[in-house]
């Protein structure tokens, strides 16, 4: 039996890690990558013990790199699906429109957008092939919601999700889910706002519900909103 391989992006910690692991114990393999060497070492050597993978350090900016984390993930298996997670915040990470540095805003964009267009080109034909193949983006609200001190990551992840719900509609055969996850426990959201601490999701909790919609015979192309239930996470299908 063929194995599904899955590609996740910034997966060295916070959600990124938890959905590799997750993907790992429902017996697809995984390769990975982040920024940073060191930080990719100490995830590959904990995500083995889940399951075969594979972590790369690099940008997804770099296409060339790209090129070649889809090609090191492709000897996994049947490349199946894509977690398009890997995200920057601008410097400083919560910057007013008239102080955001347009060369640091080109960076922001260099990753969180066309980096998500790297590997979506570099994926194409080996998800095309594959006969259920999913892609999942992880967006935030800050996309369509005007928050002061925002508009950087929220311009990047606006253009994020213009770009892979096109890809969709040009791929209706590639399962296709651009998924706020809310505000979790992550560096991330600690960098842009180190004193809030309150009603902070967990990131192992929340990757459980997307790994509910990623296995879903239901769940169609489109944007999810992944929502507090009475017991867990669930995913919810927006307007």
């Amino acid at each position: 039996m063929t194995i599904d391989a899955w590609i996740v992006t910034g997966a060295t910690r916070g959600l990124g890690r938890a959905l590799a692991k997750q993907l790992l114990d429902s017996g697809a393999a995984v390769a990975f990558c982040a920024r940073h060497a060191d930080t990719v070492k100490i995830a590959a050597a904990d995500l083995s013990s889940h399951g075969s993978v594979i972590g790369m350090a690099g940008s997804v900016a770099d296409a060339a790199f790209v090129r070649r984390l889809v090609e090191r993930a492709s000897t996994l298996g049947s490349l199946r699906g894509v977690v398009l997670n890997a995200a920057v915040l601008p410097h400083p990470p919560l910057s007013a429109v008239h102080t955001l540095d347009p060369s640091d805003l080109r960076r922001v964009l260099d990753v969180n957008l066309l980096g998500a267009l790297n590997v979506l080109q570099a994926t194409h034909p080996y998800l095309g092939a594959h006969p259920s193949p999913r892609i999942l983006a992880v967006t935030s609200d800050a996309s369509w919601a005007a928050y002061p001190g925002w508009a950087g990551y929220g311009i990047s992840k606006a253009a994020l999700e213009l770009l892979v719900l096109t890809y969709a509609k040009e791929n209706p055969a590639i399962l296709t889910f651009v998924a706020d996850p809310g505000d979790m426990d992550t560096a991330l959201h600690r960098e842009a706002l180190p004193t809030d601490a309150t009603n902070l999701r967990n990131p192992d909790d929340v990757a459980t519900g997307l790994m509910r919609l990623l296995t879903s015979p239901v769940a169609q192309s489109g944007r999810w909103l992944i929502e507090q239930g009475t017991e867990n996470y669930e995913p919810r299908e927006m307007s």
